[in-house]
């Protein structure tokens, strides 16, 4: 499942920042290659534990979502304030830049908060029992083993 990038804004971003031009498409292509290779992951973790399978879709379109809203994000950052190399250094606005420079930070932050959730599709049915699975008090009741004080 894939989500929409923002191709123009990308493209802006591009413009803003380089002095090469921007390969249409190429930022859906970065976006599509990471969803296919989490979608990867997800199929081999649920032919490992098939009763995740609704967990581990889950979490995969939360991941497809966050990292399309990441990206469109970061090209929207990018075109705040163009590259010094770009405009030049007549009127370059030292404070503006650092304003883009905190936003990007906090969108490379965010960024490492959606890898995580790979993490997350990987780890899936290999651990405890989670709260907020509906089989939860199923899957533990099965576990159970009696503690020896």
């Amino acid at each position: 499942m894939y989500y929409t990038i923002n191709e123009e804004t990308a493209r802006r971003a591009q413009v803003m920042n380089s002095f090469r031009e921007y390969e249409t498409g190429s930022a859906t292509a970065e976006y599509q290659k990471l969803v296919d290779e989490a979608e990867k992951l997800a199929r081999q973790v649920k032919e490992l534990h098939p009763e995740c399978t609704e967990k581990i879709d889950s979490l995969f379109d939360l991941y497809a979502r966050k990292l399309a809203d990441n990206i469109n994000k970061r090209n929207e950052i990018e075109t705040r304030y163009p590259s010094v190399m770009i405009a030049g250094p007549a009127k370059f606005s030292a404070r503006k830049k650092e304003q883009q420079n905190a936003a990007r930070d906090k969108n490379w932050k965010e960024y490492d908060e959606v890898k995580a959730i790979l993490g997350r599709i990987h780890s899936t049915g290999t651990g405890g029992v989670s709260a907020d699975d509906p089989n939860a008090i199923t899957m533990r009741a099965g576990s159970l083993k009696v503690a020896k004080w």
